[in-house]
């Protein structure tokens, strides 16, 4: 009750509305660099600049929103959120920022006839995907690619998620070899003097490959041995010397071992036969 100069009274009615202010906010999980998000999304009826206070950390000045924060080790924290006119809006609150968990990678082959198929399953969602090396790959930048190495090779893939974090995982493939090459390896040799089917070599419908040879005796003794042979050359082959002289006639053990040149050797064993 008001009363003026000269007496009269006067009644006047004041209507206060209670200010009720919100917020909304959210954390994120620590990276593969060990810090998590705390966000606010939104602020409902306050007046800026708002002082967020998170204890034991810092006081941040919120001019606007969304606004967010980077540096969060893993952790419970607890924060206070007050409005330019002192208005709590929030006070002893609570969020967690959990620790990092390592992502998952696998590379699932499947092989066919002539390549390989090579799947990327993961739980990151990556930003970049690198393979390599490029060579022998249908893509090097996808999440699925085809594989037809010319020769033995490992592969790696590097996958780059948007904050920078990286996985990669490795796959060995041996070559494809889709030309057929026939090895002719004789089973009989006459090294008589007659100038006919003298040496015992390797022979292909390919020129040019290298190949290893040993002969062993029925004992298994390595009684010849020659490396980097040439395929359809004699040079090189055995003549039926041992030890400077004439070797028995009979059946003896041989294993050669070809270099198809693309990483890939393949290795023969069986019997031939001496005859003089």
């Amino acid at each position: 009750i008001l009363s003026n100069s000269v007496g009269c009274d006067s009644i006047i009615n004041i209507s206060l509305t209670e200010k009720i202010t919100s917020s909304n906010v959210t954390s994120e999980e620590a990276n593969c660099f060990g810090y998590g998000k705390f966000i606010i999304n939104s602020l409902e009826n306050v007046q800026f600049p708002v002082q967020l206070i998170i204890q034991n950390h810092g006081t941040y000045q919120v001019d606007n929103i969304p606004f967010t924060i980077d540096d969060l080790p893993a952790g419970n924290y607890t924060f206070d959120l007050t409005d330019h006119d002192g208005c709590i809006i929030n006070n002893n609150s609570t969020f967690n920022i959990q620790e990092f968990v390592p992502f998952n990678i696998q590379i699932n082959v499947s092989e066919n006839q002539d390549n390989y198929v090579l799947d990327i399953d993961t739980d990151m969602n990556p930003e970049t995907i690198q393979w390599t090396p490029a060579s022998g790959l249908s893509c090097s930048d996808c999440i699925s690619t085809v594989a037809k190495p010319d020769k033995d090779t490992e592969y790696i893939v590097v996958l780059t998620d948007a904050e920078g974090c990286t996985i990669s995982d490795t796959v060995f493939l041996k070559a494809k070899i889709t030309e057929i090459i026939d090895i002719d390896i004789p089973n009989i040799f006459t090294p008589d003097g007659d100038g006919y089917n003298e040496i015992f070599y390797a022979k292909s419908t390919k020129e040019g490959l290298l190949y290893d040879m040993y002969i062993y005796d029925r004992w298994g003794e390595n009684i010849y041995s020659a490396l980097g042979l040439t395929i359809n050359e004699a040079t090189g082959g055995w003549d039926g010397i041992f030890k400077n002289k004439k070797a028995l006639p009979g059946v003896y053990v041989y294993m050669i071992i070809v270099d198809y040149g693309n990483g890939k050797k393949e290795t023969f064993s069986g019997d031939v036969l001496l005859i003089r």
